[in-house]
């Protein structure tokens, strides 16, 4: 009995999905959803079945629901008498947990603490504060009596009811003198107790108020 096509070993045919001819016997069809189709496809283009495209073919049961369930009704009984005599509101008053834990009334607090409650603790934070760089200051006051900028303006020009901020001796301007009386601040030399005052009450203090202006003599935490 004769076949009813011929071998087409040779022959070409052309996928219906780039467009590209190849050897007929190299493209394959497509399946989609387990069902075999008659698009043909080349070995480039040719994916075999997505199983995703299969979702709802097969039936999926994923109960939630209990058959005949018994749940805790019984709350008046359950949590027995309050302090007073009455009933209390029921189990659904204590936390239950692992541990157990409760507490949810003050009576109670003894028998079941309640270990859920949150506890914290307040403490203080220290802070660090911007200080004065001492060990420019001298050099500093020393550039403002010699009327070099920008110590002159912030320390000479610049006035503290009427006085120059930088006079520590208060003789009205800024002399080397004041500069000595500073280093004699920071190393501890006696010298009268009105500069040192002066020093620790005004003359830090206000460029540590203005630290955009006496950012060069501060120190920043």
């Amino acid at each position: 009995m004769s076949n009813r096509f011929a071998n087409g070993a040779k022959a070409f045919g052309f996928c219906d999905l780039c467009g590209f001819r190849f050897d007929l016997k190299k493209l394959k069809n497509l399946t989609v959803k387990t069902k075999q189709t008659q698009i043909k496809a080349c070995p480039q283009c040719w994916t075999p079945d997505q199983p995703q495209l299969q979702l709802g073919m097969y039936p999926v049961s994923d109960p939630q629901a209990i058959r005949d369930p018994r749940p805790d009704t019984n709350t008046w009984y359950s949590s027995g008498l309050t302090a007073t005599g009455s009933f209390g509101e029921g189990s659904r008053v204590i936390q239950w947990g692992w541990n157990p834990v409760g507490g949810s009334r003050g009576f109670d607090a003894p028998l079941t603490p309640n270990d859920l409650a949150p506890q914290g603790l307040v403490g203080t934070v220290a802070v660090p504060s911007i200080g004065v760089n001492t060990e420019l200051m001298p050099t500093a006051l020393t550039q403002a009596a010699i009327n070099i900028e920008p110590e002159k303006a912030l320390f000479k020009n610049t006035l503290i009811d009427g006085r120059p901020l930088g006079d520590i001796n208060n003789t009205g301007t800024v002399t080397t003198a004041d500069s000595l009386a500073y280093l004699r601040y920071i190393t501890g030399i006696s010298q009268p107790e009105a500069y040192n005052i002066y020093i620790a009450n005004v003359l830090n203090p206000y460029m540590i108020a203005n630290p955009s202006t006496y950012a060069a003599y501060l120190l920043f935490p």
